[in-house]
């Protein structure tokens, strides 16, 4: 299947978007401790937003019992960034629009097939991020990692941490999301 051919695309336009998005941050000089992408829905990725959140940005303070809630919850952080990823998402889109011309589906839930198909572009997601972090975007910085799926409980968001994050903040997110 295509797949094999939109994978190193997608791994490299992450990768490329993550490190020129964060390089532009720090150019302006936003501070964060975390930074997340969301690609939309499980059933529809087609268009990947970075989201940050800086230490002042969290709803409530650190002695609130609420405090890591707000803090790992990406969906309440302040900055959202619909700029950046223009070449990841035209992968998306014309990935998207090769799978839908070889794939056609009778039923409004999603098939194995679509299920695999969404699963290996958020795993090649996942590795442009990955690769990202590898190539130092984020020395010095350590900030909290992820990839969100908004309103879901999607297998990326735990895998996702776990990649990207040290253990301590691994054990602090699963504490309460896992």
């Amino acid at each position: 299947m295509f797949l094999n051919e939109v994978r190193p695309l997608l791994i490299d336009a992450v990768c490329k978007g993550v490190q020129e998005h964060v390089a532009s941050l720090r150019a302006r000089g936003i501070d964060f401790y975390g930074y997340a992408l969301l690609p939309g829905e499980f059933a529809n990725l087609q268009n990947i937003v970075a989201v940050s959140n800086g230490p002042a940005d969290v709803a409530v303070s650190t002695d609130d019992s609420q405090y890591s809630y707000y803090r790992f919850s990406v969906d309440g952080w302040k900055h959202w960034y619909s700029d950046g990823f223009a070449a990841a998402n035209n992968v998306l889109l014309d990935a998207n629009r090769r799978f839908a011309a070889a794939h056609t589906s009778v039923s409004f839930l999603m098939d194995d097939v679509q299920a695999a198909y969404a699963n290996g572009l958020l795993d090649s997601i996942l590795c442009g991020f990955d690769q990202a972090k590898q190539l130092g975007t984020f020395d010095g910085t350590n900030p909290f990692l992820a990839i969100w799926i908004s309103d879901s409980s999607s297998e990326i968001i735990a895998e996702s941490v776990q990649r990207l994050n040290q253990p301590n903040v691994i054990a602090d997110f699963m504490a309460e999301f896992g």
